[in-house]
């Protein structure tokens, strides 16, 4: 989410939270951004005699190289408790961890024309045993972002991924619309989903983001899904701040 867009050095924070999508701009050179949150989840499907819990603490973490280019990393602890039947499963730990990086291709948010960037990260199979994958599970996403009125932007990714359980491949999306509420209070609606084995997920979630300074931003978002006879849905809030390394 974005409070102003005038140049690729930005003169506010420039976050991925709240919401699913990335978009195509980094943090600016010798900048060290920080976003971390908490998501609680419940779902339910009857089908299945299956319901549960989940909360997961998330913390990403990026670094400006230059002004078009960063590294970053992102991993999260995870709580779960899942009923089946009569049974319990519970498993906690480090549930996940990336590593990876950022390319700003085209920045033309001064213009109010498309700008394009790139993301590409791998997630590891260094996580807690609970959690234990198989297969790496690298990703890559193409970013398109642009300003269609005034305040109001449109975000959409779309990538590809191979899962860390399976090995399998599968197709990712999301479509991001952000609108500001006033100076320091943007809104969102978002859809999101995945698309693998003629098979696709959908999911759609909003929230606030709230500028308290320049170099500081809170959040809190909602989301609600409802695929193969299984209900999702869940409240995240959390916050994104920068550090001037130079």
């Amino acid at each position: 989410m974005c409070f102003s867009a005038k140049a690729q050095y930005n003169e506010t924070i420039r976050t991925a939270r709240p919401g699913k999508s990335v978009g195509p701009f980094t943090t600016g050179k010798s900048i060290f951004q920080i976003q971390s949150g908490l998501n609680i989840l419940t779902l339910d499907n009857d089908e299945a005699d299956l319901y549960g819990n989940v909360v997961t603490q998330l913390n990403s973490l990026r670094y400006g190289v230059s002004e078009r280019f960063e590294i970053r990393s992102a991993f999260s602890y995870s709580n779960q408790s899942i009923e089946i039947g009569d049974s319990e499963i519970n498993s906690s730990g480090i549930n996940f961890w990336n590593v990876g990086l950022r390319a700003n291709l085209i920045d033309n948010a001064a213009s109010g024309k498309p700008s394009l960037g790139i993301q590409g990260d791998v997630g590891l199979k260094t996580v807690s045993s609970d959690y234990e994958q198989e297969y790496l599970s690298p990703r890559l996403i193409l970013i398109l972002g642009m300003r269609l009125y005034k305040s109001v932007t449109l975000t959409s990714n779309l990538g590809t991924q191979w899962s860390g359980s399976t090995g399998k491949q599968l197709t990712l999306y999301t479509l991001n619309l952000s609108f500001a509420l006033t100076e320091k209070l943007r809104g969102f609606v978002e859809n999101y989903g995945t698309f693998q084995e003629s098979e696709l997920t959908t999911r759609f979630d909003t929230g606030i983001g709230y500028l308290i300074n320049k170099d500081l931003a809170m959040d809190i978002s909602a989301g609600y899904g409802d695929n193969n006879n299984q209900t999702d849905y869940f409240v995240d809030f959390g916050f994104s701040y920068l550090i001037k390394t130079n």
